[in-house]
């Protein structure tokens, strides 16, 4: 158990590490989104066009989904 909990906060550093990165960098309009559900072991880090855009778009740039359990 203490593998597998070692493994899910290092995937949350790493996504926050990538999201943080991407704040610093000029993204032409584009929105950084971190999301986390812990329940699921789901991992999402995606960006987002702001629906003030004519073609709103949405993709995510890197999952990571737990198959451990």
């Amino acid at each position: 158990m203490d593998k597998l909990n070692h493994y899910r906060d290092l995937i949350k550093r790493i996504l926050t590490q990538y999201h943080q990165l991407a704040a610093q960098t000029p993204s032409s309009g584009l929105e950084s989104l971190l999301a986390f559900d812990e329940t699921r072991n789901q991992y999402l880090w995606f960006q987002t066009i702001p629906l003030s855009f004519k073609h709103s778009t949405q993709k995510p740039l890197l999952a990571a989904q737990d198959s451990l359990d």
